[in-house]
């Protein structure tokens, strides 16, 4: 098979009932052979799911899993990677699949480990909050490391999902786990026209705890040594004393050295993981 495109459902289906018709007949234009996965994150919100039945019942090309609870995009994404036939897969979100055609308009992706469609996150934004967080935390992330640049519109080939999938992984970010495994990677920009963070699943609060994963999952070290700080801080406002402070940190990263190598060793995985989110699979 020639390509599998991956889309993670967590609330909405409108995007994909509205253009499923479209991008099935785009792709049949370039690809001999393609296939749309639909990995639900969380059936308990989706009103649709009979729509969606009738959608794979009538293309052969699109098919249904769901996961055994809430897992979250990333986790979602790497479970569809995991039953994704293709020689190359895509993922995208759910509200952006009217942008899938982008695909046919060159083959550059088949020299690349990651082939991004980038696109100006600022437009996205509803909320000048969100939007002032976002451009922070974008900040920080690319002053304290060599971070690409990504989105969740992306392509790999089929022999890079295996090596990332027989790995094992404390935290699930799909970018950090595709960067920490190589540099061949390229993308071209395009214009996101009507696509709005309100419909976004994400509250402040998953934000918050995605941008802690994403710098722990880049640099773990270097994640304990700074939350190290934390009791450090404590034990210096009871204190008064630098010597106990300095020890108190000391002790703290090697517990937290510690955890980190037990998470590692006793962990599952990412495939054996995966395996068992995926039951009961089909809808």
């Amino acid at each position: 098979m020639e390509l599998s495109i991956v889309i993670p459902i967590y609330r909405s289906t409108k995007h994909i009932l509205l253009h499923a018709n479209a991008i099935i007949d785009t792709l049949y234009a370039k690809y001999n052979s393609f296939e749309i996965l639909l990995i639900i994150d969380n059936d308990e919100h989706i009103e649709e799911i009979d729509e969606l039945n009738k959608l794979q019942r009538q293309y052969k090309e699109i098919r249904i899993h769901r996961l055994d609870k809430n897992y979250g995009q990333s986790f979602a994404t790497l479970c569809g990677y995991h039953l994704a036939k293709g020689d190359y897969i895509l993922s995208i979100d759910e509200d952006m699949v009217k942008y899938i055609p982008l695909i046919c308009s060159n083959s550059e992706y088949r020299s690349f480990d990651v082939y991004y469609w980038f696109y100006d996150k600022d437009e996205m934004y509803t909320s000048g909050t969100r939007k002032i967080f976002s451009n922070l935390f974008k900040l920080l992330l690319h002053r304290l490391y060599s971070f690409h640049r990504n989105s969740t519109f992306r392509i790999i080939p089929k022999s890079f999902r295996d090596k990332i999938l027989n790995k094992k992984y404390i935290f699930w970010n799909t970018d950090i786990i595709i960067f920490n495994n190589t540099k061949k990677v390229s993308g071209m920009q395009f214009t996101l026209n009507d696509v709005k963070d309100d419909e976004s699943g994400y509250n402040y609060l998953k934000l918050i705890r995605l941008a802690l994963e994403t710098f722990y999952g880049q640099n773990i070290i270097l994640m304990n040594f700074i939350l190290a700080l934390i009791p450090a801080l404590f034990v210096l406002l009871a204190s008064k004393k630098i010597a106990t402070t300095l020890i108190a940190y000391i002790i703290s990263n090697i517990i937290l050295q510690i955890l980190l190598f037990l998470s590692l060793k006793f962990t599952n995985k990412t495939i054996d993981k995966i395996i068992k989110a995926l039951q009961p699979q089909l809808i």
